[in-house]
């Protein structure tokens, strides 16, 4: 198993000069570099590979007030999928067992790729009071993503999530949920809803200190954040998240460097032996090392 732990999950995107996914690539049509020395791929997953997918949904804030269109935004992304993904979906709930009120995490349905089941878990989502994001992120990497993937969903696990940028209950770190699902390899995409005026000007900020989920273009993990304007926006978000992961490679290796020294290692993807002068790699920028 201690083999097994250090096997690093790289997702990468690949596109021509105009941005169009290419597909049919094979694992030597790839280098892999981790801070500058090349690495020997053992694991690749090609575009067809299915996809394990958790749907994390904010209905907290203003966004209560839309849950139709947040429903109608979630079906489309999951019809979006192909048939083999299998997809779980997480919201949060304020319920009486709350002594405070405030919103929990809630698993609607866990990870399966029957399209019924996970549109009748859509309509048992409601509204809440609060957004504990980190927790709800901490609650995937810990129970819905708790047992190894198979080895055909090898490094191609990904949470997509629905937020306003704010998170308001946690009792979890964000240093601990991104250290988390860095060791896991998921990658994270973010359909980030400005709903509220000063989300913009506090989303980069830093998130001890303001409260807010720190989200970047592109993040380390592999996934991108997608700023939208609104709800209705957020559909066509989606529908982007859906075409990526449809073209997503999959690369894992096991480091050269054994070093469990909890250091930032930056990883690099390159193609080879592909005609188009202009293909350009979107992949994992890097990840922290254990530490002992």
């Amino acid at each position: 198993m201690r083999v097994e732990t250090q096997l690093v999950s790289v997702p990468a995107v690949v596109t021509d000069r105009t941005g169009h996914p290419l597909a049919n690539l094979r694992a030597e049509n790839f280098v892999l570099y981790e801070d500058g020395h090349p690495q020997k791929i053992s694991n690749f997953s090609t575009t067809e590979a299915p996809f394990e997918v958790v749907l994390l949904l904010d209905t907290s804030g203003s966004t209560r007030d839309e849950l139709g269109l947040i429903r109608r935004a979630a079906r489309a992304f999951i019809d979006a999928l192909r048939p083999g993904d299998r997809v779980a979906i997480v919201a949060f709930n304020s319920t009486s067992e709350d002594a405070n009120g405030l919103a929990t995490v809630d698993v609607l349905s866990r990870l399966t790729n029957d399209r019924d089941a996970l549109q009748a878990a859509l309509e048992k989502m409601g509204a809440s009071n609060g957004t504990p994001y980190y927790d709800a992120l901490m609650k995937i990497s810990e129970d819905v993503f708790r047992d190894p993937p198979r080895d055909d969903v090898r490094g191609r696990r990904a949470i997509v999530a629905l937020t306003d940028g704010v998170d308001s209950t946690s009792g979890s770190d964000f240093s601990d949920v991104r250290a988390q699902l860095g060791r896991a390899g998921v990658a994270c995409y973010f359909v980030q809803v400005n709903t509220e005026d000063f989300v913009e000007d506090r989303l980069m900020q830093d998130c001890q200190q303001y409260g807010t989920l720190r989200l970047s273009k592109t993040q380390g993990s592999g996934g991108k954040t997608f700023p939208t304007a609104n709800l209705r926006d957020a559909r066509a978000a989606f529908a982007q998240v859906a075409n990526e992961i449809g073209t997503q490679y999959s690369l894992g290796y096991y480091p050269t460097n054994k070093v469990h020294d909890g250091r930032f290692r930056a990883i690099k993807v390159e193609v080879k032996g592909v005609n188009n002068g202009g293909a350009q790699v979107r992949a994992r920028e890097g990840y922290y090392a254990p530490k002992s």
